[in-house]
């Protein structure tokens, strides 16, 4: 085909996408717009999203897309496939905007007295009639219909619906590769103007960006390629009028910086995953660790930075939260590579030399000082977005997923363990401990905090995750079974005996063996019942690494041993998760939030 192009050029705007539609379908298309809100509420929510929502994820720029958004409304009359594309994507963004309110700007759940869900119900039967029609009449597909698929992703993302999010996103992948957003020989031979352009690389850097996180999330394989072409990527510097300041001589950071380094930050975790093996290579974690502080978060933009400069924040008003955004993602990553330290079963690490015993006691240090930090970073974007009511799964979904690793954790009876025994926190970076900056500063965010962390603060910090959930359930479903199954795990941590003497923490020589019993394993299950089926995953799974006998009396394992790294916490949380991933009518939080870790 390329030959055939450079024979016979065609104008890739002059096609199928502005030919009228056949009269028995514009039928259709008539019918389908009586059924849509009114301009009133569109145009409500379309502010709404330019204002709050957008700063988000930035796939829009919203100067573009308001500008064809008036233009729209001025068409006489919606006739071509590209005019009916436009139109789903108008309502796939009111749909997810919707999903936002209400808020601290808009307390009330109606829109010019529309109650919301029928604003959305609305919306979403109108996207049913057009969204088929489009694809028949133009199967190649066009970067606004990768737009309109994303946010119907986003939506179904927003509440927690991770599987389906991830069947838009795989959708939107399809398009994209279709009509050629990964290559840039195809964007740059395009006879669509510059920002036309610059919106194709975002669309391709945000879609990057989503199938790495709900790959991992919902352990999948990610339909686009592991390495990131620069090419591919956005080169323009945009930013609001209002700021004042030249884009091109000023310093003041680019507003899409965030999500060009979280495609950076998903990338060195994609390009550095460590192999399934039975046996974590606790070892490879830890350089991989290392490698991140040096090669990532010491090259990150001041103003992104885990200790940022903060002088553009009173400019650019997005900047805050764009920052607790990417402080979030950094700190899910960093809790994903030490999370093996807690599926590992007893007689898996009381077979490893001591050296590696003690790695794998300072990974869960590790563990619990990122997922301390991760919570920390979400109440503050919490903050940040109103403190209020919200179904954002962006602050319910970490919120979760950072406190079941510390309870974890806590039912481990060897952790935190004894730093100093062991000759304090492993060396990072330069061998001493230390991995500094050009401004001498520790580019290791955990380096303060390995050594200090305490259990009775890693059990508070889930008592407070907890309490927020429990205050999000008033309006997410995703919140009110999370909060459900962080209480049962809750009260079965406490359940556990505790341990207070020397010989059942330490062996005969006085060291802190690496491991702990099974959680599951002491915990008795509702009516007194046996563990069986999933939950037998809890008891193989649950927070590992060699015992002493008398922890092995008190915590005994039953079942065998589990076979590598989990694909996630559903392991952990066994009969509470079961089918995992799979979306029915009897909800509980993996189904609804997909991965539970």
């Amino acid at each position: 085909m390329a030959l055939v192009r450079k024979l016979a050029p065609e104008d890739d705007r002059a096609d199928l996408r502005d030919k009228p539609i056949p009269a028995e379908i514009e039928a259709q298309v008539r019918k389908a717009l009586d059924m849509m809100p009114s301009r009133r509420i569109i145009d409500f929510l379309v502010r709404y999203f330019v204002t709050e929502v957008n700063q988000l994820d930035q796939l829009l720029y919203p100067p573009w897309f308001l500008g064809q958004y008036q233009q729209w409304w001025g068409l006489y009359s919606v006739s071509t496939v590209a005019e009916i594309e436009f139109l789903v994507l108008i309502l796939r963004i009111c749909c997810y905007a919707s999903q936002f309110l209400p808020s601290p700007s808009y307390t009330i759940d109606s829109i010019k007295g529309v109650p919301l869900t029928e604003i959305r119900k609305s919306c979403e039967d109108v996207i049913q009639v057009l969204g088929p029609i489009c694809s028949r009449l133009y199967p190649r597909g066009s970067l606004v219909r990768v737009q309109q698929i994303a946010y119907g992703g986003l939506a179904a993302g927003s509440i927690g619906h991770m599987n389906s999010f991830w069947e838009m996103i795989s959708c939107a992948s399809r398009v994209a590769q279709h009509i050629g957003l990964h290559l840039n020989a195809v964007i740059s031979a395009s006879s669509a103007d510059e920002m036309d352009k610059e919106m194709t690389r975002r669309t391709y850097c945000n879609l990057y960006i989503w199938d790495s996180y709900l790959a991992r999330h919902l352990d999948r394989i990610p339909f686009l390629p592991d390495t990131l072409n620069a090419d591919i990527l956005p080169r323009m510097r945009l930013l609001p009028d209002s700021i004042g300041f030249d884009s091109e001589t000023s310093d003041v950071p680019n507003v899409f910086t965030e999500r060009l380094l979280r495609a950076r930050l998903a990338e060195f975790w994609r390009c550095h995953r460590l192999p399934r093996s039975p046996e974590w290579d606790v070892i490879a974690a830890e350089e991989v660790y290392e490698e991140f502080c040096s090669s990532f978060l010491q090259t990150m933009p001041p103003a992104f930075a885990l200790e940022p400069d903060t002088q553009w924040d009173e400019h650019l008003p997005t900047l805050v939260m764009q920052r607790q955004l990417l402080h979030i993602a950094i700190f899910e990553q960093i809790c994903w590579n030490f999370k093996p330290t807690v599926l590992q079963q007893s007689d898996q690490v009381s077979r490893l030399p001591l050296y590696k015993q003690v790695m794998m006691s300072h990974g869960k240090r590790a563990l619990a000082a990122a997922a301390l930090r991760l919570l920390q970073c979400v109440s503050t974007l919490h903050r940040l977005m109103g403190g209020s009511h919200t179904r954002f799964s962006g602050i319910i979904v970490p919120t979760f997923e950072a406190a079941v690793p510390l309870l974890c954790l806590c039912a481990d009876p060897s952790f935190p363990g004894d730093t100093i025994q062991h000759g304090g926190p492993l060396p990072y970076g330069n061998g001493n401990g230390n991995s500094s900056n050009s401004h001498g500063r520790s580019a290791n965010p955990l380096e303060a905090r390995i050594g200090q962390v305490t259990r009775a603060e890693c059990v508070q910090a889930a008592r407070d995750a907890l309490a927020t959930l429990e205050t999000l359930a008033q309006v997410s479903e995703v919140a009110e079974v999370g909060a459900r199954t962080l209480a049962r795990l809750i009260s079965r941590v406490d359940s556990l005996s505790p341990l207070s003497t020397s010989d059942t923490l330490y062996g005969s020589g006085g060291e802190a063996d690496m491991g702990g019993g099974g959680m599951a394993a002491s915990m008795p299950v509702d009516g007194g019942g046996v563990w069986r089926s999933s939950a037998d995953a809890m008891r193989e799974c649950v927070a590992g690494g060699g015992a002493g006998a008398g922890v092995q009396q008190a915590y005994p394992f039953v079942g065998s041993m589990c076979a590598g790294v989990s694909p996630g916490w559903a392991d952990l949380l066994g009969d509470l998760t079961d089918t995992f991933g799979i979306e029915v009518e009897d909800m509980d939080f993996a189904k609804k939030g997909g991965s539970v870790y």
